[in-house]
Order: structure tokens, then sequence, then C-alpha cells
């Protein structure tokens, strides 16, 4: 009997110490796992307030109607709003303007993709107007064009990358030296009782 309680007050702290460094080895494993997961949403800063939709009639197309898409571009000045198949519009920038900025690489693009997330709805979506390859590998902030041949397309007169609006893919991979990159998404909220489109990162 003497002799089995050496044995285990031998092991006891064994046991301690192992269980105590399985238990340090998972908490690392875990937390390495975490720092791997990639957002959706681009590390650039952004920002875009406008309003009110409403007399925007391309915004409000591409906000409502899946597979509709535009192009916001603007100045100190003024926005100009594009999209295929609409009149380009021009709006002044208002004095709220000037206690939010608008913030981007090139500009943006906003519209919903014409097949529904996960969760069976249509959400709307923000990228930046700018093509992520050059930008990533040149540091040309050349903006994209929406096509007018392809739905939910957006290509780049200088590299000729094409994008996939519906999902932010590069859809083609042009030999060159530039690297491959998905569009730069950001968040976007949007209050249609308001008429007030917000878009941050």
């Amino acid at each position: 009997l003497l002799e089995v309680r050496s044995v285990l007050f031998l092991f006891v702290p064994m046991f301690k110490a192992f269980f105590s460094f399985l238990c340090a080895l998972l908490l690392g494993l875990m937390s390495a796992c975490t720092n791997d997961v990639v957002s959706v949403y681009a590390p650039h800063p952004a920002f875009l307030r406008y309003a009110p939709v409403p007399t925007a009639p391309p915004l409000l197309s591409a906000l409502n109607s899946p597979g509709q898409w535009c192009s916001i571009t603007y100045t100190h000045l003024q926005y100009t709003i594009s999209a295929p198949g609409h009149t380009s519009i021009t709006t002044p920038r208002t004095a709220l303007d000037a206690y939010g900025r608008p913030r981007s690489i090139a500009g943006f693009i906003v519209g919903t993709p014409s097949l529904p997330e996960s969760t069976g709805q249509h959400e709307a979506r923000a990228y930046d107007l700018v093509c992520p390859s050059c930008y990533r590998s040149a540091a040309i902030s050349r903006p994209l064009v929406l096509s007018t041949a392809t739905p939910e397309r957006a290509d780049c007169p200088r590299c000729q990358r094409r994008y996939n609006l519906g999902t932010g893919a590069q859809e083609n991979a042009p030999t060159d030296n530039q690297s491959n990159a998905p569009l730069y998404r950001y968040r976007l909220a949007y209050n249609a009782a308001q008429g007030v489109l917000v878009v941050q990162n």
C-alpha cells in the first residue's frame, strides 16, 4: 500500500504538468487558426455618405435591383454617378459633406449581386473603383470601367483584368508581372426609409 501511494505521489505532478502543457498547446493552435481568418473587407479606409438616394436613379436602381451596378466618383464640388444603360448624373456636394468627406482610392462601385447570399437575401455591396492589381503591383490608382457588354463585370483598361461584381473575384489572369487580387470590398449600409447610403471601412 505504501508503494502504491509513493507511485501515485510521483505521477500526479507529472500528470498535472502534462495536462497544463496540453491545454496551452490547444489554446495556441486555436489562436493561430483565428489569426489566419481572412476578412472579406479591404484594409483600406473608406467613407461615403450619400442622400437622398431617390434623386440618383442609377444608384437607386443599383441598391434595389439584383444585377444592377453603378460607379460613384467625386471631386471637392460634386458627385458623378454612372451606370450602363443610365444617363450619368452629377450632384453637388452638400454642407453636410464637410463633416464626412468621401474617402476611397479611386471612387466606389455600388450594386446588388444577381445571385442571393447564403441567407437567401439580395444584399447590396460596395467596392473600391480602383483596379486592385494595378494598385498593389504598381501603386497606380486606375479606375475600373463597368462593362456595357457583360452584366456584373468591371474591366481595367490598363492591365486588361476583368472582375466579377457579383463575387468580387478576378475572372482572368493576364501573363504580366502584376499580382492577381479580388476587388477591395467595403461595408455598406442603406436606409431605404430615409434614403441614406453609407459606405465605410
